[in-house]
């Protein structure tokens, strides 16, 4: 994760530091994004991550996301029950984000405990 947030570097050089638990295994059959009716049996790993040092560090995007952005864990699983990602912030586009993802479900599942 640390890679695709562009922070393996201050992994490796000890400027973000904390530790993650292994908290979720989601599972579920994803349709094809383009439209062919195909799905693919994925299995997702959530983790809880605590940074004890360098949470500024975390960029507003990186190469793998567009937007890094915080939001209150119980707006994740209002958001995915109403299947309207302008909860969690008005200024995002709706035909570029997705709020039913593996991803989304498993952290509202986890917001829902």
């Amino acid at each position: 994760m640390g890679r695709k947030l562009g922070l393996a570097e201050a992994l490796l050089e000890g400027a973000l530091t904390g530790w993650a638990v292994a908290v979720c295994v989601a599972m579920d059959d994803v349709p094809d994004p383009l439209g062919t009716g195909l799905f693919e049996r994925t299995m997702l790993i959530t983790y809880a991550v605590t940074l004890t040092s360098g949470s500024m560090l975390i960029p507003p995007s990186s190469v793998a996301y567009s937007r890094l952005m915080w939001t209150q864990a119980a707006m994740i699983g209002r958001a995915l029950r109403a299947r309207d990602a302008l909860l969690i912030d008005d200024t995002l586009n709706p035909f570029e984000v997705c709020i039913d993802g593996l991803c989304v479900k498993s952290a509202a599942l986890l917001t829902d405990c």
